[in-house]
């Protein structure tokens, strides 16, 4: 189904409310992988990153891609746990892409399918 963009919740303040906003995983071929392509407003922030995989058909792997600068790090991978959420932070100038993104692959457990089986949902927060 393609590449997700992602709309990340901005933290600007201390004791001020936020909406995060939910984006769905639209992949519904087994074993097929799918990118969410966050773009953070600075190079030098912090995401949290909140992976919901509802249903009981194993773990799905988040892959967050290295990042293309001096700062950049190797491929992270981070098992996301069935019938839970899974919550992780990245800074931002370790993972950032030459083109001002972030990347993090989502990977099913075995051929089953990240939206019907995984029922997978993400959220981004951007902490300044």
């Amino acid at each position: 189904m393609g590449n997700i963009s992602v709309t990340a919740a901005k933290v600007l303040k201390f004791e001020h409310p936020y909406t995060a906003v939910v984006n769905a995983a639209t992949e519904d071929v087994g074993g097929t992988s799918q990118t969410f392509i966050i773009t953070p407003t600075t190079n030098d922030n912090k995401l949290e990153i909140r992976a919901t995989v509802a249903n009981s058909h194993g773990s799905v792997s988040a892959i967050v891609k290295a990042g293309d600068f001096w700062m950049g790090v190797d491929n992270k991978t981070i098992e996301c746990v069935q019938n839970a959420t899974t919550i992780f932070q990245l800074e931002t100038a370790k993972y950032l892409q030459s083109d001002g993104t972030i990347e993090i692959e989502f990977d099913p457990a075995g051929s089953k399918q990240l939206t019907t089986n995984h029922a997978l949902k993400v959220e981004v927060v951007e902490l300044r």
